[in-house]
């Protein structure tokens, strides 16, 4: 907003045309800047989920809201430990997504859980240690075929790496 207040919003096409524009939330986050940590979404028949970082009343928090009819559900808190955002979101079927996250506790790793969208949500899982220096990018997430495939960035003294790693989904 002009006044700086990052909110999550959506609009649809429809044959007619735009909708208007809707809150997916109301974090109320101020951030004087363009924060680099953009919302991610994805969707999977008639379901959509979005995933966004925020650090609304300083408190860095990962979310994520399902939408299966007009407006998006009540946001369902993903991590609110230590993330530093860079999230992304893959829809697994029309109730479930998983949604990986850049976590920069004590040892920065990227970080991923799967959620259910009655909120019901796995434990969180470590894919991999990682450098939170804006140099590491944005890792990736995609599904494919049972699997989920990882992509990131990996820093050291003399050069940068693509790297990847694959797991075998269980739901």
């Amino acid at each position: 907003s002009v006044d700086e207040v990052r909110d999550m919003a959506f609009v649809t096409k429809t044959d007619t045309g735009w909708s208007q524009s809707k809150l997916v939330a109301k974090d109320n986050w101020n951030i004087a800047g363009c924060p680099v940590n953009g919302p991610r979404i994805a969707g999977y028949g008639n379901t959509v989920a979005t995933a966004w970082y925020t650090s609304a009343l300083s408190r860095p928090t990962v979310k994520v809201a399902f939408k299966a009819d007009e407006n998006f559900d009540e946001p369902i808190i993903i991590d609110s430990t230590s993330p530093i955002g860079r999230v992304d979101i893959s829809m697994l079927n029309e109730q479930t997504a998983i949604v990986s996250w850049m976590d920069g506790g004590e040892t920065p790793a990227i970080k991923y859980r799967i959620v259910n969208q009655n909120g019901s949500m796995s434990s969180v899982k470590t894919v991999t240690r990682v450098s939170e220096s804006r140099g590491s990018g944005f890792p990736q997430m995609e599904v494919f075929d049972g699997y989920v495939y990882f992509g990131w960035t990996e820093l050291n003294e003399h050069n940068t790496t693509v790297k990847m790693a694959k797991l075998r989904l269980s739901i």
